[in-house]
């Protein structure tokens, strides 16, 4: 699945989005050669291979047009 984050989407959003666990972060991070806290560019491009976790949490997500947007950059 290619996946393309949203301004300020952090791997946590995009796990929570598309496969309903936020646990997953870890992972799409991981196959993505990614580090968990790196920012995510809008528009950037995201693979992931795995299963969605929790169907309901997506369908929620879908259903309501939810877009969380975590990511806040600290300096």
């Amino acid at each position: 699945m290619k996946i393309f984050p949203e301004n300020n989407q952090s791997f946590l959003d995009i796990a929570l989005i598309y496969t309903g666990d936020a646990d997953m972060a870890y992972e799409i991070a991981v196959e993505n050669n990614m580090d968990i806290g790196d920012p995510l560019g809008a528009g950037a491009e995201l693979a992931w291979s795995g299963e969605v976790a929790d169907r309901k949490i997506v369908d929620n997500y879908r259903a309501y047009n939810r877009k969380p947007a975590t990511y806040r950059r600290t300096s």
